[in-house]
C-alpha cells in the first residue's frame, strides 16, 4: 500500500492505495476533472467524489487518511 496527496487550493489531502505507475496520469485526469467551487468550498465532498471516481472509472480502491502529528526537527 501506498500514500498519494492530492494539492488542491493550496490544501493536500492523503490517500493510501495501490495505483499502478501506468495509471498515475489517469487519476491526475480524474482529479483534475472535478469541479470544485472556490467560494463555497466542501473539500470532504470533492475528496469522496475523487474517490468514487477512481473507482468507478478504474476499479482502484483508495483510502482517505488524515495527518495525525508532525514531528519536526
Amino acid at each position: 500500500m501506498n500514500l498519494y496527496a492530492l494539492s488542491t487550493n493550496g490544501r493536500m489531502f492523503y490517500f493510501a492505495g495501490d495505483i499502478p505507475v501506468s495509471f498515475l496520469s489517469e487519476v491526475d485526469k480524474i482529479a483534475k476533472g472535478i469541479y470544485l467551487d472556490t467560494t463555497e468550498c466542501d473539500y470532504q465532498t470533492y475528496c469522496n467524489h475523487f474517490i468514487m471516481a477512481v473507482k468507478e472509472k478504474l476499479q482502484i480502491e483508495l483510502c482517505q487518511k488524515n495527518i495525525e502529528y508532525v514531528f519536526r526537527k
